[in-house]
């Protein structure tokens, strides 16, 4: 008598341990705020950092954060190697306002399976953050301009392999005198923070807003700014990423408002998530739609069963 029936599917990981390490990772990382403050504190020789601009602090977990892992973790399942791409990640520093974060999930991933997974974190940003260090260590962080650091300045060099070198005082009073929307800027810290650059006792760093170098450090994240989901396919091949990914995603995208935007969102998105990765699910906040109600604008397409 012949009978049909399913084989079952080579499992390269066992589903239970892939979720253990994730929740293992997921507490190492996002819930261990000591720690996190402790990675910033080598990296700026810093000792305490101030609440009114905090950094890393925002982004760690997101609403679809258990849909978007269970995709990896089926990936996971099926794959001993798995390729990720976020889009609209947020920055490496993230900012005071909690819905601009940094690509937790991403970090978190990585942590989890350093080996198995490859992740590209993006983002459209691709401007400039200062930190300044008071003489007592106390850290104070802030973005600066979107497309250029002061005039006359470059980013912070290496100190050693995980500390950055502070921007020498002679360069910082040479450029206020060429840059006077960065002489304000500095006047500003001193008035609201007390920390005077030009004092010897202080120190000033520049890095780039999305950090490849300290993503990578601290998270073995790669991470690439000026990608804009808009261009997506042709920001990606701009910066020299051809390959097609396992699995796009997109945790917290910023709400669309505008109808025209919108329906031009929903024709020229879709297509370029397939084409640049196998899997994918992008989700958008709260966006105002035709018929005047709020919701959330989710693109989704699946390859694997």
């Amino acid at each position: 008598m012949l009978t049909n029936s399913i084989l079952p599917r080579n499992s390269v990981r066992p589903e239970r341990v892939t979720q253990e390490l994730l929740s293992r990772a997921t507490t190492e990382l996002a819930k261990n705020t000591l720690d996190r403050e402790k990675r910033l504190y080598t990296l700026f020789e810093a000792r305490a950092i101030s609440p009114n601009t905090p950094i890393m602090a925002s982004g760690w977990s997101r609403e679809m954060d258990p849909l978007i892992t269970s995709y990896v973790v089926d990936l996971l399942s099926r794959q001993h190697k798995v390729s990720l791409l976020e889009i609209g990640a947020g920055t490496t520093w993230g900012r005071s306002d909690m819905h601009f974060g940094v690509p937790g999930l991403a970090r978190i991933l990585k942590h989890a399976f350093p080996e198995a997974v490859r992740v590209l974190a993006t983002d459209r940003e691709a401007g400039f953050d200062i930190f300044l260090v008071a003489p007592d260590g106390f850290l104070v962080h802030h973005q600066y301009r979107d497309d250029r650091p002061p005039k006359g300045l470059d980013i912070s060099m290496w100190k050693t392999p995980g500390t950055l070198a502070a921007t020498p005082v002679s360069l910082i009073a040479r450029s206020c005198k060429i840059d006077p929307e960065f002489a304000e800027f500095l006047n500003h810290q001193r008035r609201n923070f007390d920390i005077d650059a030009l004092d010897y006792r202080c120190r000033l760093y520049v890095r780039p807003r999305i950090d490849d170098e300290v993503e990578a450090l601290l998270y073995g994240v790669n991470a690439q700014g000026g990608i804009d989901y808009y261009e997506l396919t042709d920001n990606l091949r701009k910066h020299g990423h051809y390959g097609k990914f396992d699995l796009v995603y997109a945790r917290h995208l910023c709400p669309v408002f505008s109808r025209s935007r919108l329906e031009h969102l929903q024709e020229a998105l879709p297509p370029q998530l397939q084409q640049v990765a196998r899997n994918g699910l992008v989700h958008f906040d709260h966006c105002l739609h035709p018929d005047g109600t709020q919701g959330d604008l989710i693109f989704q397409h699946q390859t694997f069963f």
